[in-house]
């Protein structure tokens, strides 16, 4: 099963992540970071409301026990 992180495709991945966490949306300077798995997405990191100390990160999954790795989570 080919992994593959995605980079710079906000339109695609903030609605699939907002959908799995139950919001409307999230913040403007949202950017984020997603997971596939053979053309299919199984996690997106969200990162948002940054400030000079901290940001927040919401994660969304597919709902498999498959998606966490070492690879995505160091991918932030």
């Amino acid at each position: 099963m080919a992994a593959r992180l995605i980079y710079g495709d906000e339109p695609r991945l903030l609605p699939w992540a907002a959908e799995r966490i139950g919001i409307a949306s999230f913040r403007r300077d949202a950017y984020t970071i997603g997971l596939e798995r053979d053309g299919v997405l199984a996690a997106v990191a969200v990162y948002d409301n940054f400030s000079e100390g901290d940001c927040n990160v919401h994660l969304a999954s597919d709902g498999s026990k498959r998606w966490m790795s070492k690879e995505f989570l160091l991918a932030g």
